[in-house]
Protein backbone atom coordinates (compact mmCIF):
# COMPACT_ATOMS: atom_id res chain seq x y z
CA UNK A 1 0.00 0.00 0.00
CA UNK A 2 1.78 3.68 -0.97
CA UNK A 3 2.56 5.93 1.51
CA UNK A 4 -0.52 8.56 0.24
CA UNK A 5 -3.34 5.70 0.26
CA UNK A 6 -2.38 4.63 4.07
CA UNK A 7 -2.18 7.96 5.09
CA UNK A 8 -5.53 8.92 3.70
CA UNK A 9 -6.85 6.01 5.42
CA UNK A 10 -5.21 7.00 8.40
CA UNK A 11 -7.03 10.45 8.57
CA UNK A 12 -10.27 9.03 7.47
CA UNK A 13 -10.62 6.91 10.61
CA UNK A 14 -9.15 9.67 13.12
CA UNK A 15 -11.88 12.10 11.24
CA UNK A 16 -14.79 9.28 11.67
CA UNK A 17 -13.79 8.24 15.63
CA UNK A 18 -12.16 11.25 17.04
CA UNK A 19 -14.60 13.69 18.81
CA UNK A 20 -13.87 17.36 20.30
CA UNK A 21 -15.08 18.40 24.13
CA UNK A 22 -14.77 21.38 26.00
CA UNK A 23 -14.38 21.64 29.73
CA UNK A 24 -17.09 23.09 31.38
CA UNK A 25 -17.65 26.68 31.22
CA UNK A 26 -15.80 27.85 34.44
CA UNK A 27 -17.84 31.74 34.94
CA UNK A 28 -21.53 32.49 33.96
CA UNK A 29 -21.13 36.21 33.37
CA UNK A 30 -19.01 38.90 31.31
CA UNK A 31 -18.39 42.47 32.76
CA UNK A 32 -17.69 44.34 29.15
CA UNK A 33 -15.49 47.96 29.23
CA UNK A 34 -15.85 49.74 26.17
CA UNK A 35 -13.44 52.29 24.63
CA UNK A 36 -10.56 51.51 26.99
CA UNK A 37 -7.76 53.45 25.74
CA UNK A 38 -4.52 51.32 25.48
CA UNK A 39 -1.34 52.96 24.76
CA UNK A 40 1.27 51.63 22.16
CA UNK A 41 4.81 52.70 22.05
CA UNK A 42 5.03 55.34 19.54
CA UNK A 43 2.04 57.01 21.45
CA UNK A 44 -0.78 56.15 20.14
CA UNK A 45 -3.49 55.58 22.48
CA UNK A 46 -6.02 52.48 21.00
CA UNK A 47 -9.87 52.17 22.06
CA UNK A 48 -10.25 48.86 23.11
CA UNK A 49 -13.36 46.90 24.30
CA UNK A 50 -12.43 44.69 27.02
CA UNK A 51 -13.99 41.12 28.04
CA UNK A 52 -13.53 39.76 31.65
CA UNK A 53 -14.88 36.75 33.36
CA UNK A 54 -17.18 38.06 35.85
CA UNK A 55 -18.41 36.33 39.22
CA UNK A 56 -22.03 37.06 39.72
CA UNK A 57 -21.33 41.24 38.92
CA UNK A 58 -18.14 41.60 39.73
CA UNK A 59 -14.94 41.15 37.73
CA UNK A 60 -12.40 37.92 38.35
CA UNK A 61 -9.50 39.68 40.30
CA UNK A 62 -6.83 36.86 39.68
CA UNK A 63 -4.49 37.34 36.84
CA UNK A 64 -6.43 35.50 33.79
CA UNK A 65 -4.68 34.90 30.24
CA UNK A 66 -5.73 37.16 27.08
CA UNK A 67 -6.60 36.99 23.84
CA UNK A 68 -6.89 39.76 21.91
CA UNK A 69 -7.93 40.23 18.88
CA UNK A 70 -6.59 43.22 16.03
CA UNK A 71 -8.92 43.87 12.98
CA UNK A 72 -8.62 46.51 10.51
CA UNK A 73 -12.18 46.75 10.42
CA UNK A 74 -15.28 47.49 12.92
CA UNK A 75 -14.56 45.89 16.16
CA UNK A 76 -18.44 45.44 16.63
CA UNK A 77 -18.73 42.76 14.36
CA UNK A 78 -22.23 40.50 14.83
CA UNK A 79 -19.53 37.43 16.05
CA UNK A 80 -17.65 39.36 18.26
CA UNK A 81 -19.94 39.04 21.41
CA UNK A 82 -20.32 35.06 20.66
CA UNK A 83 -16.77 34.42 20.59
CA UNK A 84 -16.37 36.47 23.64
CA UNK A 85 -18.71 34.79 25.81
CA UNK A 86 -17.28 31.48 25.15
CA UNK A 87 -13.49 32.13 25.84
CA UNK A 88 -14.79 34.44 28.98
CA UNK A 89 -16.87 31.65 30.11
CA UNK A 90 -13.74 29.64 29.96
CA UNK A 91 -11.25 31.72 31.99
CA UNK A 92 -10.25 33.95 29.26
CA UNK A 93 -10.37 37.58 29.27
CA UNK A 94 -10.36 39.02 26.06
CA UNK A 95 -9.52 42.25 24.05
CA UNK A 96 -11.13 43.65 20.72
CA UNK A 97 -8.96 46.72 19.04
CA UNK A 98 -10.59 48.23 15.64
CA UNK A 99 -7.24 49.90 14.13
CA UNK A 100 -7.87 51.54 11.09
CA UNK A 101 -4.83 53.05 9.13
CA UNK A 102 -5.10 55.08 5.67
CA UNK A 103 -2.78 57.54 3.69
CA UNK A 104 -3.94 61.27 3.46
Amino acid sequence: MNNKLLLSLLTLVLATTCTVTFAEPQYSGMIVERDVMVPMRDGVRLAADVYRPALGSQAETQALPIILHCTPYNKYQDDTWDNALFFVQHGYVVGGISRCTWTL
